[in-house]
């Protein structure tokens, strides 16, 4: 039984992706392309995530999120987005898709507010969330 807070980094490769973990959640940051990350939470016997916290709407940070969100025994409860969201990329159209999906098959709640006012909004047991930057007015 896990007793405190744990955090696991992901070496995806071109990036990274980080999955926190209590024993009230689960917050994965960035979803990166392969299976790297859902295998992780298959091995590690998540079915249930808290917070998506994506970074920023480039491929490494975001393609991975599509099969995330369709997958059948993980249940996504928030997706957060940076308000980077002047993306017009194949991926960028296909993740919108995705969520809209998430959306209205499991009830998953999409924000595209990453920025310092939800810090304290995305906490999960001992696991404290502080967004520095982007500001609300970008």
């Amino acid at each position: 039984m896990m007793k405190l807070p744990e955090l696991i980094v992901l070496d995806v490769g071109h990036g990274n992706c980080a999955v926190l973990r209590d024993t009230n959640g689960v917050i994965v940051i960035d979803c990166p392309h392969g299976a790297t990350l859902i295998e992780t939470l298959e091995h590690l016997l998540i079915q249930e995530i808290s917070h998506i916290l994506i970074s920023h709407a480039d491929a490494d940070h975001i393609a991975g999120i599509i099969n995330l969100l369709s997958h059948e025994n993980i249940k996504v409860h928030n997706v957060h987005l940076n308000p980077d969201l002047l993306r017009k990329t194949e991926i960028w159209k296909d993740l919108l898709i995705a969520l809209k999906d998430a959306r209205k098959r499991f009830g998953t709640v999409v924000s595209s507010e990453l920025t310092k006012k939800k810090t304290g909004q995305l906490n999960v047991g001992q696991v404290v969330v502080e967004i520095l930057f982007p500001t609300p007015e970008l």
